[in-house]
């Protein structure tokens, strides 16, 4: 838990919070800074990924941070000493004592959240463009922007307010990073008789240590942990050794090498590596002391056979690349088109009986071929009805409905074979067979078509009564009709529900009308008029509503 109360009130009114994860990069654990208001990866440069302290705590809450940190900018910088403190006893080393003494009272010192190191935040900037070095048994760093601390609130007796620190990193940058006197090139070693960049490129790569030289030329970074940049400047530092410090031509050669990549364009980063691995150098190659030279051209290898054969394999991974890009672009398809068939408002219930039936049966063809149905030709795949309901989520009654409806649009086809099937007679313990009905599906078409067919399908909602299907006026073919007593043509107020296939409900007469309704035998009974019979037996649903009113004296 993070003690807030022990955190300066100066710090807590800034915005420049977010809460950090341990996550591990190139196989070493680190702290990865996340924005409060999402759970999002955070770029500490810009400010807009901060928040303020109490949101950065609610959401260290929510979205289970392992903690908070602070960002060093405007004006706010840090002093950060690594495996200087003992995590149990709290004892400092001896050397970090030093450093951290003249900021006593001064500037918010705590431990770091292992509890082994300890961070220093006040007001102030790094006096120089030197950042990190190791540093008695551990390392010290130093920052005034682009970096955030962690805060843990565990502070040391050192701490204060959170005051000016500019004084106190002065010092301790003058301590951790002695000023080193500029390098005077021997006179015997100021310039490179005879040797080319090519010449010179294998000078170093027949060195003792050439094949490390040579896998940093090629890109290799594996040496160092995958850092590209740490592996940059020793790779600049060979170039010092070997070019006596020339600038531009450990530049040139740079840009030759393996290693060239867009950073390298920056020229802050070029410039500052350049002269980074200059400061550094200890020691220049020195072409007096050479035995022999290297050659001027490399001797010619017949290397066709080995040209062929990358040729060959060059044009298979194309071939394979080919493949694969055709393959994703199937799969998108696919996928976009299931997209468009959720999305399709025409298809409502039987949408997702539609998907499941066709991913059950893409699946079933990639396995076998289908059966072959008497007079249905081949193709067919048995599939039960209980996992086609249980895939899109609804009855198997309603997802028989939803196969039979998709049947009639064409986007699948349906039968019904019988089948038998054994059943265990659990009285006298026999085995009995019976006949069974057995559901096959079929669709000729992969499962994009399918769906593409599901995504543009308009099927037309009747407006009718107990499922008879629609009315059309012939007169009016594009025109909707009304539900009055009957179905009637919105355009010219023609019935449309005479014919054999037309079904509604059986009209009656009720006490509204001034006949009364007719009998048969003496029972009162209604016209079916659909059927032109008399269905004796019934009694008129509205007359007994209305007597039921008049003795209650009021309505139900």
């Amino acid at each position: 838990m993070i003690d807030t109360s022990r955190i300066p009130k100066e710090l807590q009114e800034l915005p420049q919070w977010v809460g950090w994860r341990r996550e591990e990069r190139a196989g070493k654990p680190t702290k990865v800074p996340y924005q409060a208001g999402k759970f999002a990866k955070a770029d500490t440069t810009k400010p807009a990924h901060r928040s303020s302290f109490s949101a950065t705590l609610e959401a260290m809450e929510r979205h289970k941070y392992d903690g908070i940190g602070f960002v060093l900018d405007n004006g706010w910088a840090g002093l950060d000493i690594d495996d200087c403190r003992d995590p149990r006893t709290g004892e400092l080393a001896e050397w970090s004592t030093d450093l951290i003494r003249p900021f006593e009272g001064s500037a918010y010192v705590e431990a770091s959240p292992s509890g082994t190191g300890v961070h220093v935040i006040g007001r102030g900037r790094v006096p120089g463009d030197r950042r990190k070095t190791a540093y008695g048994s551990g390392a010290v760093e130093m920052y005034h922007s682009g970096r955030f601390f962690t805060v843990t609130g565990d502070v040391l007796r050192a701490s204060g307010h959170a005051g000016d620190i500019t004084d106190g990193l002065t010092t301790v940058y003058r301590t951790v990073f002695p000023a080193r006197e500029p390098r005077r090139m021997p006179a015997a070693l100021a310039t490179v008789v005879n040797y080319d960049d090519v010449q010179l490129t294998e000078v170093m790569y027949r060195a003792s240590n050439g094949a490390r030289i040579r896998a940093l030329a090629n890109g290799d970074d594996s040496a160092h942990d995958g850092d590209t940049s740490k592996a940059d400047l020793v790779f600049c530092d060979h170039l010092a050794s070997y070019t006596q410090c020339d600038a531009g031509r450990m530049d040139r050669m740079f840009l030759s090498s393996g290693r060239m990549r867009a950073k390298w364009d920056r020229a802050d980063y070029r410039e500052k590596t350049i002269q980074k691995a200059i400061e550094r150098c200890t020691w220049m190659y020195d072409p007096g002391r050479a035995q022999t030279l290297p050659p001027a051209t490399p001797a010619a290898v017949d290397a066709s056979s080995e040209v062929a054969a990358l040729r060959a394999d060059v044009a298979s991974l194309r071939e394979e690349v080919a493949t694969l890009k055709r393959e994703l672009a199937e799969e998108r398809a696919a996928r976009s088109e299931l997209v468009y068939a959720l999305r399709n408002k025409a298809v409502k219930t039987e949408r997702s009986t539609a998907i499941a039936a066709a991913c059950i049966l893409e699946h079933k063809k990639s396995l076998d071929p289908g059966h072959e149905l008497p007079n249905k030709g081949g193709g067919w795949h048995r599939v039960y009805l209980n996992a086609v309901a249980e895939q899109a989520g609804c009855s198997p009654q309603r997802a028989s409905a939803h196969l039979d409806r998709l049947a009639e649009w064409g986007v699948i086809e349906k039968t019904l074979q019988w089948g038998s099937r054994d059943r265990v007679n659990r009285e006298t313990g026999e085995v009995v067979r019976e006949g069974v009905k057995e559901m096959y599906l079929r669709s000729e078409r992969p499962l994009s078509l399918t769906l593409a067919t599901l995504a543009t399908l308009e099927p037309e909602k009747p407006q009718t009564w107990g499922g008879a299907r629609p009315k059309v006026c012939p007169d009016h073919p594009e025109a909707g009709t009304v539900k009055k007593w009957t179905l009637h043509c919105q355009e010219c107020d023609r019935t449309l529900d005479e014919g054999e296939d037309f079904k509604r409900p059986p009209t009656f007469q009720d006490e509204r009308s001034s006949s009364t309704p007719p009998t048969v035998g003496g029972t009162p009974s209604f016209q079916d008029e659909s059927r032109g019979v008399m269905l004796p037996g019934y009694i008129p649903i509205a007359p007994m509503v209305a007597t039921s009113r008049n003795h209650l004296g009021g309505s139900l």
